[in-house]
């Protein structure tokens, strides 16, 4: 589904441009709060602009969590499934290069 938020936000703005011009022309709005209004309308539209791209980046950290948590679960699935096939002297050879490649590489 296409998201039409910035069409939606561009269309009520365009509505208030046109109540804001028609308020004026027929007096139900003092020129001096003009200003005002506006920034209000400016204000309005930042925040919603704001809300949809901490949305969309938020949206796209979850993303990430899940697919590293997938790969986390995978992975350990895979550990689990070797060692059930690996006769004890292979596991211990398997143990001792996971122990070679930690001490290459800590972080692994």
């Amino acid at each position: 589904m296409p998201n039409f938020t910035d069409i939606y936000i561009a269309l009520i703005l365009a509505g208030a441009a046109i109540a804001i011009f028609l308020a004026l022309r027929i007096g139900a709005l003092p020129r001096k709060s003009l200003p005002w209004v506006v920034a209000s309308i400016a204000g309005i539209a930042g925040f919603s602009i704001w809300r949809m791209k901490r949305a969309a980046g938020l949206k796209a950290e979850l993303e990430q969590q899940e697919k590293q948590a997938k790969a986390k679960d995978i992975h350990g699935s895979a550990k689990s499934q070797i060692s059930s096939i690996l006769t004890p002297e292979q596991q211990q050879k398997w143990q001792s290069m996971k122990q070679g490649a930690q001490d290459e590489n800590p972080e692994y």
